[in-house]
């Protein structure tokens, strides 16, 4: 099997992403300021609390209402950030082209300029992002100044200039995880050009660095893999299997590395070595293509020890089992046609942390394996994402919808109110309502009174245990008539004295909670006497006015604006689910597709066996 291909489709497979977070490092919880704006007050809670979508709003309105005299830019410069992070590039470039013509301090401008180029580089547009970081000015946060020097090393690695990359990112500290990033895509660059040596050491330095962070954990794998595969390549095979050794078990990466582990000991004509990763990645899930390779690769390994019988075991053990997978993929095709993936998609949170944090979407279910490869493409994590936010949107508005349906009551109520003349009938029922108030508030109290003067907690019972009471105190008495006539029913009395000593027990331990009961009615009593007073001295001082319906108008134009969004995001989240849908089911048939290929290739084993014969029996 040739090996020459294998680190460039590693790197085709196995790619870095990091996250690019916003930050409002003008005010942070370690570096408390005044903040003199209240909405902007709100502003920092929602996104300290990571509920950005919130945060955003909040800003818009202000913005709209005029709300942020003193922290107007840095509203701007928030909002502009966080615009970015949800993927809307052109909105956050004219924010912060906008505010570049008016921000007059030095370090909310270089804020501005560190946005925008990397809004640039997000876009691809590496030379206006090199332009644009050019201009700040040394203002920037530590950890802003830390990204951007990143980003300008990264552009400069895309362009070939390696030794300026190299001066650029020399700025950093050591314990900076931007440095993991950087050797790994400088490593990944120079081995995909065919400076597979340098991309090995730039990986190494990976490997070497002190960082204890678990996404710079899960970045070593790659690089450790990464490496393996390209000693692989180089024909250096014993370093290969060191470097794939590193990869930890908990990794996703280790199945990948288990089987460059077994090539590279195969390549060196060890087939017992290679066996033995064969064989344990051959335990584990059947989706991964890895796993699937790994099934012809033992096969292979018992032919060149001359165990055919062995190999022709295992070949016909492959094809069974991928027989078995190729049916499961059919079942999995049929459930991603049907799977309801708004509904799957919705229970998560989304519009807020998923897309500054970079955290991964995948729909659960028993099929979901199965597209752990397609999961991990930058591609189908943002198309997932769309769909997560368009859910909660249509949550939003089917929200707005209903507090403008409440306005509209609100509204009906109130001119009902004012053109409605208030009759003596209605305040009379007010009245009466007030001499209600005041009766059961005597009744409250008398009985508060009562229960004080006896401790039992019999004059709190309820009217189903007075119920009780009653029929056990009947029962008892036609008990001691019938003892009394000789007639045996003591069990029975006995009986009910333990159930009268029940009723006693449960009255005396419910006293205190009916007494509690009774003062919070009086509380609740004596707050409604105090507002149904005030209502009909209200009432009684009302006069006729007629209804103003100036917010009429704003209600209908809001009403025909949501009628309107709505209708945009079903549209939208029908494109969306049937884009999912269609990588997923494309996802599953190009494996059918390898399977197929790999059941071609066993059978073909099995037939070569066949006609050559094997010389040895079943092992």
């Amino acid at each position: 099997m040739k090996l020459d291909c294998l680190p460039t489709l590693f790197f085709l497979l196995v790619t870095v992403s990091f996250s690019l977070p916003i930050q409002a490092d003008d005010v942070s919880p370690d570096n408390p300021q005044e903040v003199q704006d209240l909405r902007y007050g709100v502003v920092l809670y929602h996104f300290f609390q990571q509920s950005y979508f919130e945060a955003l709003t909040e800003v818009m309105v202000g913005e709209m209402r005029s709300d942020l005299p003193y922290h107007q830019r840095s509203a701007k410069l928030l909002r502009g950030g966080m615009s970015l992070s949800y993927g809307m590039s052109h909105e956050a470039e004219a924010i912060f082209s906008e505010l570049l013509t008016t921000l007059d301090q030095q370090a909310d401008k270089d804020r501005a300029w560190f946005y925008l180029g990397k809004l640039y580089y997000l876009r691809g547009e590496k030379d206006q992002a090199r332009a644009v970081f050019s201009r700040i000015a040394g203002h920037l946060s530590l950890p802003l100044e830390h990204e951007k020097i990143f980003l300008v090393a990264n552009i400069q690695l895309a362009n070939g200039a390696l030794d300026d990359a190299e001066t650029t990112i020399a700025s950093l500290p050591a314990s900076s995880p931007w440095l993991a990033y950087y050797y790994f895509n400088r490593g990944s660059g120079q081995t995909l050009s065919g400076h597979w040596r340098d991309g090995v050491n730039s990986f190494q330095k990976v490997g070497a660095l002190k960082i204890g962070d678990d996404e710079i954990a899960a970045l070593r794998d790659k690089a450790y893999t990464a490496s393996g595969f390209a000693r692989l390549g180089g024909a250096e095979y014993e370093l290969a299997i060191a470097d794939l050794k590193k990869v930890r078990l908990e990794s996703p990466l280790v199945e990948q590395a288990l089987l460059g582990y077994g090539w590279a000991a195969a390549q060196q004509n060890d087939f017992e070595k290679a066996l033995s990763p064969w064989q344990m990645l051959s335990k584990r899930s059947l989706m991964s293509a890895s796993v699937q390779e790994s099934l012809l690769a033992i096969p292979y390994a018992y032919e060149k020890l001359g165990a055919q019988g062995s190999a022709l075991l295992e070949y016909q053990r492959a094809v069974a089992v991928f027989d078995q997978e190729l049916i499961k993929l059919d079942e999995a095709i049929q459930v991603f046609i049907d799977l309801p993936l708004v509904e799957v998609i919705a229970a998560d949170a989304g519009l807020g942390a998923d897309w500054i944090m970079g955290r991964d979407y995948l729909p659960i279910n028993r099929q979901a394996p199965y597209l752990s490869h397609l999961v991990a493409q930058d591609y189908f994590q943002m198309a997932v994402k769309d769909l997560s936010d368009l859910t909660k949107m249509r949550q939003y508005l089917s929200d707005s919808a209903t507090r403008i349906a409440a306005m509209e009551t609100v509204l009906d109520t109130q001119n009902h109110l004012w053109n409605e003349k208030l009759n003596q009938s209605q305040r009379e029922q007010y009245r009466q309502r007030y001499t209600q108030l005041v009766a059961t508030r005597s009744r409250l109290q008398a009985l508060k009174t009562s229960a004080a003067k006896d401790r039992s907690g019999f004059m709190y019972l309820s009217e189903p245990q007075s119920e009780l009471w009653d029929i056990v105190s009947h029962a008892e008495t036609i008990a001691e008539k019938l003892l009394s006539t000789n007639h045996d029913v003591s069990e029975a009395y006995e009986q009910l004295q333990l159930y009268r000593g029940l009723l006693i027990w449960q009255a005396a331990e419910q006293e205190s909670e009916r007494r509690w009961m009774v003062d919070k009615e009086l509380v609740e009593v004596d707050t409604l006497l105090v507002d149904t007073r005030q209502y009909l001295q209200r009432l009684e001082g009302l006069s006729e006015r007629r209804y103003d319906d100036q917010f009429a108008g704003r209600i209908a134009e809001l009403t025909s604006r949501l009628l309107i969004q709505q209708q945009s995001v079903e549209l939208a989240i029908a494109a969306s689910e049937k884009g999912i849908r269609e990588l997923a089911i494309v996802e599953l048939e190009n494996q059918q597709l390898r399977l197929s290929f790999y059941i071609g290739q066993a059978k073909l084993a099995v037939a070569r066996l066949y006609d050559l014969g094997s010389e040895e029996g079943p092992q």
